[in-house]
Protein backbone atom coordinates (compact mmCIF):
# COMPACT_ATOMS: atom_id res chain seq x y z
CA UNK A 1 0.00 0.00 0.00
CA UNK A 2 0.84 3.43 -0.91
CA UNK A 3 -0.63 7.27 -2.06
CA UNK A 4 0.49 9.86 -3.87
CA UNK A 5 -0.78 13.70 -4.63
CA UNK A 6 -2.32 14.59 -7.85
CA UNK A 7 -3.04 17.89 -8.76
CA UNK A 8 -6.89 19.22 -8.70
CA UNK A 9 -8.08 20.65 -11.70
CA UNK A 10 -7.50 24.23 -9.97
CA UNK A 11 -5.39 26.88 -10.06
CA UNK A 12 -1.80 26.93 -7.77
CA UNK A 13 -1.99 30.93 -8.04
CA UNK A 14 -5.71 31.70 -7.07
CA UNK A 15 -6.05 30.08 -3.70
CA UNK A 16 -8.18 32.78 -1.26
CA UNK A 17 -7.95 32.84 3.06
CA UNK A 18 -11.61 34.18 4.01
CA UNK A 19 -10.79 37.85 3.99
CA UNK A 20 -10.04 37.71 0.69
CA UNK A 21 -13.02 35.66 -0.21
CA UNK A 22 -15.42 37.75 1.34
CA UNK A 23 -13.29 40.67 -0.71
CA UNK A 24 -13.83 39.18 -3.54
CA UNK A 25 -17.85 37.83 -3.03
CA UNK A 26 -18.05 42.09 -2.25
CA UNK A 27 -17.16 43.09 -5.61
CA UNK A 28 -18.89 40.43 -7.85
CA UNK A 29 -22.16 40.95 -6.17
CA UNK A 30 -21.49 44.48 -6.73
CA UNK A 31 -20.67 44.35 -10.23
CA UNK A 32 -24.31 41.81 -10.78
CA UNK A 33 -26.05 44.89 -8.42
CA UNK A 34 -25.28 47.49 -11.54
CA UNK A 35 -24.50 45.27 -14.51
CA UNK A 36 -27.17 42.66 -14.19
CA UNK A 37 -29.43 42.15 -11.75
CA UNK A 38 -30.44 45.14 -9.83
CA UNK A 39 -32.24 43.35 -6.81
CA UNK A 40 -28.93 41.68 -6.07
CA UNK A 41 -28.63 42.45 -2.61
CA UNK A 42 -25.04 44.30 -2.51
CA UNK A 43 -23.01 47.46 -1.06
CA UNK A 44 -24.86 50.98 -2.84
CA UNK A 45 -21.32 52.16 -2.96
CA UNK A 46 -20.92 53.21 -6.83
CA UNK A 47 -19.11 50.88 -9.45
CA UNK A 48 -16.07 52.78 -10.97
CA UNK A 49 -14.81 49.76 -13.21
CA UNK A 50 -15.31 46.02 -13.57
CA UNK A 51 -12.24 44.18 -12.30
CA UNK A 52 -10.40 41.99 -15.17
CA UNK A 53 -10.40 38.81 -13.22
CA UNK A 54 -14.36 39.02 -13.24
CA UNK A 55 -16.31 36.84 -15.94
CA UNK A 56 -17.38 38.81 -18.97
CA UNK A 57 -20.72 37.72 -19.61
CA UNK A 58 -23.77 37.65 -16.95
CA UNK A 59 -24.12 33.90 -16.48
CA UNK A 60 -19.89 33.92 -16.21
CA UNK A 61 -20.43 36.13 -12.86
CA UNK A 62 -23.54 33.86 -11.89
CA UNK A 63 -21.24 30.76 -12.08
CA UNK A 64 -18.42 32.93 -10.06
CA UNK A 65 -20.54 34.20 -7.09
CA UNK A 66 -22.37 30.51 -7.01
CA UNK A 67 -18.23 28.81 -6.70
CA UNK A 68 -17.18 31.51 -4.36
CA UNK A 69 -20.18 31.13 -1.87
CA UNK A 70 -19.35 27.28 -2.09
CA UNK A 71 -15.40 28.36 -1.13
CA UNK A 72 -16.84 30.30 1.70
CA UNK A 73 -18.86 27.58 2.77
CA UNK A 74 -15.99 25.66 2.71
CA UNK A 75 -13.43 27.70 4.76
CA UNK A 76 -16.06 28.08 7.27
CA UNK A 77 -16.13 24.52 7.57
CA UNK A 78 -12.30 24.29 8.03
CA UNK A 79 -12.44 27.20 10.41
CA UNK A 80 -14.96 25.44 12.73
CA UNK A 81 -12.91 22.31 12.22
CA UNK A 82 -9.97 24.10 13.45
CA UNK A 83 -11.27 26.16 16.60
CA UNK A 84 -12.60 22.16 17.94
CA UNK A 85 -9.59 20.43 17.40
CA UNK A 86 -7.04 20.21 19.76
CA UNK A 87 -4.26 22.89 20.55
CA UNK A 88 -1.82 20.81 18.98
CA UNK A 89 -2.99 20.29 15.29
CA UNK A 90 -4.93 24.05 15.70
CA UNK A 91 -3.64 26.70 12.61
CA UNK A 92 -3.31 29.86 12.21
CA UNK A 93 -6.89 31.16 10.89
CA UNK A 94 -5.53 33.63 8.18
CA UNK A 95 -3.19 30.50 6.54
CA UNK A 96 -6.62 28.13 6.09
CA UNK A 97 -7.28 29.25 2.10
CA UNK A 98 -9.17 27.49 -0.09
CA UNK A 99 -9.58 27.04 -4.11
CA UNK A 100 -12.21 28.31 -5.49
CA UNK A 101 -12.46 26.48 -8.73
CA UNK A 102 -12.49 23.61 -6.41
CA UNK A 103 -12.75 23.82 -2.82
CA UNK A 104 -13.19 20.16 -2.06
CA UNK A 105 -9.22 20.00 -3.09
CA UNK A 106 -6.89 20.01 0.11
CA UNK A 107 -4.13 23.13 -0.25
CA UNK A 108 -0.91 21.03 0.37
CA UNK A 109 2.38 20.17 -1.45
CA UNK A 110 3.04 17.79 -3.52
CA UNK A 111 5.80 15.45 -4.30
CA UNK A 112 7.58 18.64 -6.15
CA UNK A 113 7.26 20.65 -2.84
CA UNK A 114 4.60 22.83 -5.06
CA UNK A 115 2.03 23.92 -2.99
CA UNK A 116 -1.46 23.55 -5.22
CA UNK A 117 -4.82 22.05 -4.45
CA UNK A 118 -4.54 18.12 -4.63
CA UNK A 119 -6.13 14.82 -3.79
CA UNK A 120 -4.57 11.81 -1.75
CA UNK A 121 -4.97 8.85 -4.02
CA UNK A 122 -4.13 5.40 -2.29
CA UNK A 123 -3.66 2.06 -4.06
CA UNK A 124 -3.29 -1.68 -2.78
CA UNK A 125 -1.39 -3.56 -5.20
CA UNK A 126 -1.12 -7.05 -5.29
CA UNK A 127 2.76 -8.15 -4.95
CA UNK A 128 3.11 -10.59 -7.67
CA UNK A 129 0.72 -9.90 -9.98
CA UNK A 130 0.65 -6.06 -10.06
CA UNK A 131 -3.23 -6.13 -9.79
CA UNK A 132 -4.63 -2.68 -8.10
CA UNK A 133 -6.89 -4.41 -5.20
CA UNK A 134 -8.35 -1.70 -4.26
CA UNK A 135 -8.23 2.08 -3.85
CA UNK A 136 -9.40 5.14 -2.58
CA UNK A 137 -9.10 9.26 -2.63
CA UNK A 138 -8.83 11.66 0.38
CA UNK A 139 -9.33 15.14 1.18
CA UNK A 140 -6.28 15.52 2.66
CA UNK A 141 -2.25 16.06 2.56
CA UNK A 142 -0.77 13.36 4.63
CA UNK A 143 -1.58 9.33 4.93
CA UNK A 144 -2.74 9.63 8.61
CA UNK A 145 -6.17 7.54 9.06
CA UNK A 146 -5.77 6.37 6.05
CA UNK A 147 -5.18 2.57 6.05
CA UNK A 148 -8.36 0.90 7.68
CA UNK A 149 -10.81 2.66 5.55
CA UNK A 150 -8.43 1.34 2.36
CA UNK A 151 -8.08 -2.18 4.08
CA UNK A 152 -12.31 -2.54 4.44
CA UNK A 153 -13.10 -1.92 0.64
CA UNK A 154 -9.69 -4.00 -0.05
CA UNK A 155 -11.31 -7.17 1.89
CA UNK A 156 -14.71 -6.89 0.51
CA UNK A 157 -13.36 -6.96 -2.85
CA UNK A 158 -11.08 -9.42 -2.10
CA UNK A 159 -14.00 -11.51 0.54
CA UNK A 160 -11.44 -11.26 3.27
CA UNK A 161 -8.10 -13.27 1.52
CA UNK A 162 -5.68 -10.29 2.12
CA UNK A 163 -3.24 -11.57 4.90
CA UNK A 164 -0.33 -9.23 4.46
CA UNK A 165 0.16 -5.76 4.29
CA UNK A 166 3.95 -4.51 3.02
CA UNK A 167 3.92 -0.23 3.59
CA UNK A 168 5.84 2.76 4.47
CA UNK A 169 6.79 4.13 8.42
CA UNK A 170 3.43 6.83 7.02
CA UNK A 171 0.87 3.80 8.10
CA UNK A 172 2.92 2.41 11.19
CA UNK A 173 1.24 3.89 14.31
CA UNK A 174 -0.20 2.21 17.23
CA UNK A 175 -3.71 2.79 16.00
CA UNK A 176 -2.91 0.81 12.34
CA UNK A 177 -1.41 -1.78 13.83
CA UNK A 178 -4.84 -2.28 16.17
CA UNK A 179 -6.47 -1.75 13.06
CA UNK A 180 -4.81 -4.29 11.10
CA UNK A 181 -4.85 -6.60 14.11
CA UNK A 182 -8.96 -6.10 14.11
CA UNK A 183 -9.30 -6.98 10.37
CA UNK A 184 -7.02 -10.12 10.60
CA UNK A 185 -3.96 -8.68 8.47
CA UNK A 186 -0.48 -8.46 9.31
CA UNK A 187 1.45 -5.15 8.73
CA UNK A 188 4.42 -5.27 7.44
CA UNK A 189 6.00 -1.44 7.69
CA UNK A 190 8.98 0.08 9.72
CA UNK A 191 8.21 1.96 12.86
CA UNK A 192 9.50 6.00 12.74
CA UNK A 193 11.19 5.24 16.15
CA UNK A 194 10.67 8.97 17.95
CA UNK A 195 11.66 7.81 21.12
CA UNK A 196 15.57 7.11 19.99
CA UNK A 197 15.78 11.06 18.39
CA UNK A 198 18.72 13.40 20.82
CA UNK A 199 18.33 16.55 21.24
CA UNK A 200 21.67 19.13 21.73
CA UNK A 201 21.27 20.45 25.63
CA UNK A 202 23.08 24.08 26.08
CA UNK A 203 26.19 22.08 27.75
CA UNK A 204 27.05 20.71 24.54
CA UNK A 205 26.07 17.53 25.34
CA UNK A 206 23.36 15.20 23.04
CA UNK A 207 20.48 14.07 25.79
CA UNK A 208 19.83 10.49 26.62
CA UNK A 209 16.59 9.69 24.64
CA UNK A 210 13.87 8.39 25.88
CA UNK A 211 13.97 4.94 24.05
CA UNK A 212 16.92 4.21 26.79
CA UNK A 213 14.83 4.02 29.79
CA UNK A 214 13.85 -0.15 30.89
CA UNK A 215 10.04 0.03 31.00
CA UNK A 216 8.92 -3.13 32.21
CA UNK A 217 5.35 -4.11 30.82
CA UNK A 218 4.35 -6.69 33.30
CA UNK A 219 4.68 -4.17 36.34
CA UNK A 220 4.24 -0.70 34.08
CA UNK A 221 6.83 0.66 35.64
CA UNK A 222 9.94 2.78 34.15
CA UNK A 223 14.02 2.96 35.18
CA UNK A 224 15.91 5.79 34.20
CA UNK A 225 19.31 4.80 33.14
CA UNK A 226 21.00 5.50 36.82
CA UNK A 227 19.11 2.40 37.50
CA UNK A 228 16.47 4.42 39.62
CA UNK A 229 12.55 3.83 39.56
CA UNK A 230 10.48 6.72 37.77
CA UNK A 231 7.11 7.55 39.32
CA UNK A 232 3.82 7.53 37.17
CA UNK A 233 2.57 10.60 37.47
CA UNK A 234 -0.71 11.04 34.67
CA UNK A 235 -2.67 8.72 32.48
CA UNK A 236 -4.13 10.81 29.24
CA UNK A 237 -6.08 10.30 26.19
CA UNK A 238 -3.80 11.79 23.58
CA UNK A 239 -6.08 12.91 20.38
CA UNK A 240 -4.39 12.39 17.33
CA UNK A 241 -5.34 14.30 14.26
CA UNK A 242 -7.84 11.65 12.71
CA UNK A 243 -10.35 12.57 15.63
CA UNK A 244 -8.69 9.50 17.52
CA UNK A 245 -6.95 9.06 20.99
CA UNK A 246 -4.11 7.64 22.76
CA UNK A 247 -3.37 6.54 26.23
CA UNK A 248 -0.45 8.48 27.09
CA UNK A 249 1.55 7.59 30.46
CA UNK A 250 4.01 10.74 31.65
CA UNK A 251 6.68 9.42 34.06
CA UNK A 252 8.86 11.81 36.24
CA UNK A 253 11.91 11.13 38.27
CA UNK A 254 12.57 13.02 41.66
CA UNK A 255 14.25 16.28 42.12
CA UNK A 256 16.74 14.80 44.59
CA UNK A 257 17.65 11.40 42.77
CA UNK A 258 18.16 13.85 39.58
CA UNK A 259 20.61 16.17 41.17
CA UNK A 260 22.73 13.56 43.00
CA UNK A 261 22.79 11.38 39.75
CA UNK A 262 26.51 11.46 37.39
CA UNK A 263 24.39 11.57 34.22
CA UNK A 264 22.46 14.97 35.03
CA UNK A 265 24.59 16.91 32.60
CA UNK A 266 23.45 14.25 29.95
CA UNK A 267 19.67 14.03 30.94
CA UNK A 268 18.33 16.86 32.23
CA UNK A 269 16.72 19.16 29.78
CA UNK A 270 18.27 22.92 29.31
CA UNK A 271 16.65 24.09 33.00
CA UNK A 272 15.15 21.27 34.30
CA UNK A 273 15.54 19.93 37.52
CA UNK A 274 13.89 17.00 36.92
CA UNK A 275 13.42 14.56 33.52
CA UNK A 276 10.26 13.77 32.59
CA UNK A 277 9.30 10.82 30.04
CA UNK A 278 6.01 10.50 28.35
CA UNK A 279 5.42 6.98 26.67
CA UNK A 280 2.23 5.36 24.90
CA UNK A 281 0.52 2.57 26.81
CA UNK A 282 0.55 0.40 23.84
CA UNK A 283 4.33 1.06 23.02
CA UNK A 284 4.96 -2.29 23.13
CA UNK A 285 3.09 -2.82 19.90
CA UNK A 286 5.65 -0.35 18.40
CA UNK A 287 8.73 -1.93 20.11
CA UNK A 288 7.63 -5.36 19.09
CA UNK A 289 7.15 -4.30 15.48
CA UNK A 290 10.46 -2.62 15.22
CA UNK A 291 12.37 -5.81 16.45
CA UNK A 292 9.99 -7.57 13.60
CA UNK A 293 11.11 -5.27 10.89
CA UNK A 294 14.80 -5.02 11.42
CA UNK A 295 15.84 -8.34 9.85
CA UNK A 296 15.91 -9.87 6.10
CA UNK A 297 11.94 -9.77 6.67
CA UNK A 298 12.19 -5.83 6.66
CA UNK A 299 14.69 -5.92 4.60
CA UNK A 300 12.61 -8.29 1.92
CA UNK A 301 9.19 -6.17 2.75
CA UNK A 302 10.75 -2.96 1.46
CA UNK A 303 12.18 -3.59 -1.56
CA UNK A 304 9.14 -5.38 -3.14
CA UNK A 305 7.01 -2.82 -1.68
CA UNK A 306 8.72 -0.15 -3.28
CA UNK A 307 9.23 -2.63 -6.93
CA UNK A 308 5.33 -2.70 -6.71
CA UNK A 309 2.98 -0.31 -5.91
CA UNK A 310 5.59 2.31 -7.24
CA UNK A 311 4.86 1.05 -10.38
CA UNK A 312 1.33 1.89 -10.85
CA UNK A 313 1.46 5.22 -9.56
CA UNK A 314 4.38 5.66 -12.35
CA UNK A 315 2.50 3.90 -14.96
CA UNK A 316 -0.53 6.22 -14.43
CA UNK A 317 1.80 9.40 -14.26
CA UNK A 318 3.91 8.84 -17.11
CA UNK A 319 1.55 6.90 -19.62
CA UNK A 320 -2.13 7.72 -18.18
CA UNK A 321 -2.27 11.34 -17.39
CA UNK A 322 -2.92 10.63 -13.99
CA UNK A 323 -0.47 13.83 -12.90
CA UNK A 324 -3.67 16.02 -12.69
CA UNK A 325 -7.07 15.25 -12.41
CA UNK A 326 -9.72 16.20 -14.72
CA UNK A 327 -12.94 16.45 -12.64
CA UNK A 328 -13.78 19.15 -10.14
CA UNK A 329 -14.98 17.26 -6.32
CA UNK A 330 -14.06 14.64 -4.82
CA UNK A 331 -16.87 12.17 -6.13
CA UNK A 332 -15.25 12.81 -9.71
CA UNK A 333 -12.14 12.92 -8.89
CA UNK A 334 -13.05 9.44 -7.12
CA UNK A 335 -14.88 7.87 -10.44
CA UNK A 336 -11.66 8.79 -12.60
CA UNK A 337 -9.17 7.36 -10.41
CA UNK A 338 -11.67 4.00 -10.54
CA UNK A 339 -11.54 4.45 -14.24
CA UNK A 340 -7.73 4.93 -14.36
CA UNK A 341 -7.74 1.54 -11.93
CA UNK A 342 -9.86 -0.56 -14.18
CA UNK A 343 -8.45 0.17 -17.70
CA UNK A 344 -4.75 -0.49 -15.67
CA UNK A 345 -6.21 -3.52 -14.19
CA UNK A 346 -7.29 -4.68 -17.76
CA UNK A 347 -4.02 -4.20 -19.41
CA UNK A 348 -1.78 -6.06 -16.75
CA UNK A 349 -4.75 -9.17 -17.14
CA UNK A 350 -4.27 -8.86 -20.77
CA UNK A 351 -0.39 -9.11 -20.59
CA UNK A 352 -0.29 -11.57 -17.73
CA UNK A 353 -2.74 -13.87 -20.25
CA UNK A 354 -0.33 -13.00 -23.34
CA UNK A 355 2.72 -14.22 -21.21
CA UNK A 356 1.29 -17.47 -19.73
CA UNK A 357 0.31 -18.45 -23.45
CA UNK A 358 4.14 -17.96 -24.57
CA UNK A 359 5.22 -20.02 -21.20
CA UNK A 360 3.19 -23.04 -22.78
CA UNK A 361 4.64 -26.02 -24.75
Amino acid sequence: MDGTFTAAIASRHKIYNLKQINCRLNKIKRTIRFVDDPSQIASAKPLSNVPKWMAETASGRARQLASFREAKRELLRQIRDNRNAHSRYRRDEAKLVVSPADPEAVIGRDKHHVLRPLYNTQYVTDCQSGIVLGFEVFRQNNDNATLAPVLKRCQQIVRGELARLHADTGYCSVLDLKDCDRLGIELLAPVQNNMMQQRKLANGHLQIPSGEFDFDSSSSDLRCPGGHLMKLVRSAEVPRSCGRTVTELRFEQSVDRCSACPLSERCLGNGSKRRTVSRQKDQGLLDAQAAKMSGDLGRESQRRRGSTVERSFGDGKLHRNQNRQHGRGLSRVRAEVGLLVIAQNTLTLYNLEKRGKKALP
